[in-house]
């Protein structure tokens, strides 16, 4: 039976942010930023950033909501509108001190290998997740593949960053290629940026 993907709404914002914090707690980046303990801070910047994707337009899920994924779209990075409404802009500073310094040493790693590798915005891939009972049944496959057809038709690259080696295998599966390792003495683990090139457009 196919599996219905649909664009994510506000009404549903509680919802799917619970379902990725639990799929992002664990993550090697999601437990340095919020130094292993700030659980309140973590839940409000996956909160914040599921309404910025979907003000944005780049929110999608499973029609029963047990599968998410989010984008942030090229249009998206300009938008003062939706970093404001979601509460995005204000989430960094409630890591504290030291959490949000942290925020800033992936940020900076990571924007330095955005800026060089792409010459048009590309669709930027922030977070993923599945219920834990639904998992290897295909939703975050058909997730990534609705997201697809939109980039596609768009002529556009996508891509994300990620510090599980386990859901890179995942994801070459779906046509993205690793690109670059990210190292940095700041941060305490590698970071593999991976990339997908739309047909007929060129990095």
């Amino acid at each position: 039976m196919p599996i219905e993907i649909i664009p994510l709404g506000l009404d549903h914002v509680d919802r799917a942010s619970a379902l990725l914090y639990k799929s992002l707690k664990q993550d090697p980046i999601s437990r340095y930023i919020s130094l292993e303990r700030n659980d309140a801070a973590l839940k409000q910047y996956v909160k914040s950033l599921t309404s910025f994707s979907v003000i944005t337009g780049g929110a999608f899920a499973t029609s029963n909501l047990q599968g998410v994924s989010l984008w942030i779209i090229p249009k998206a990075k300009s938008s003062l509108r939706g970093l404001f409404k979601s509460g995005l802009a204000w989430v960094p500073f409630k890591f504290g001190f030291e959490g949000f310094n942290r925020i800033q040493h992936i940020s900076n790693a990571c924007s330095k290998i955005r800026m060089t590798s792409f010459k048009e915005p590309p669709w930027h891939l922030v977070a993923i997740g599945v219920d834990e009972s639904m998992r290897e049944r295909g939703l975050a496959s058909s997730l990534l593949k609705f997201a697809f057809k939109e980039i596609d038709r768009q002529n556009k690259n996508c891509y994300l960053e990620t510090a599980n080696k386990d859901s890179s295998l995942f994801f070459e599966k779906l046509g993205f290629t690793l690109s670059q390792k990210i190292l940095s003495k700041k941060i305490p683990f590698e970071i593999l940026s991976m990339t997908r090139t739309s047909v007929g457009t060129i990095l």
